[in-house]
């Protein structure tokens, strides 16, 4: 639970741990292998930003400033329909070494709001 944080410097230091957390918990609970979160990248609806991922390659790590359309994709499918999407036999993305066996992705819908605000995505690794 979050009370297990350990105090951190700043208020993004602390949501950025909340949100690993959450996705850590998701990915146990589900047992998928990887998972990230894309929220609508600076309250624009057209694209999403990669804010949490359990990816561990410094590709993952560098990719937090790259902006998805929300046109593309079964991310950007799911946050422009607010459906959930759960595809046993994913396309297999061509730029990643980790090619999917399985995806399964979720809109983030605040309570009591009509759109989402972003998506969780997680994946499994084709075996």
């Amino acid at each position: 639970p979050l009370h297990n944080i350990k105090p951190l410097a700043t208020i993004h230091d602390r949501l950025n741990a909340a949100l690993h957390l959450a996705l850590d918990s998701l990915l146990h609970t589900t047992n998928a292998e990887r998972g990230s979160i894309y929220i609508a990248a600076g309250g624009k609806t057209d694209e999403l930003q990669l804010i949490a991922t359990s990816d561990p390659s410094a590709a993952a790590i560098q990719s937090f400033s790259t902006r998805l359309p929300t046109t593309v994709g079964i991310a950007g499918n799911v946050y422009t329909t607010g459906i959930s999407v759960n595809q046993a036999a994913a396309a297999n993305n061509t730029t990643e070494k980790f090619k999917t066996s399985g995806v399964l992705c979720m809109p983030l819908i605040p309570q009591n709001a009509p759109d989402p605000i972003g998506v969780i995505q997680l994946t499994n690794k084709l075996k």
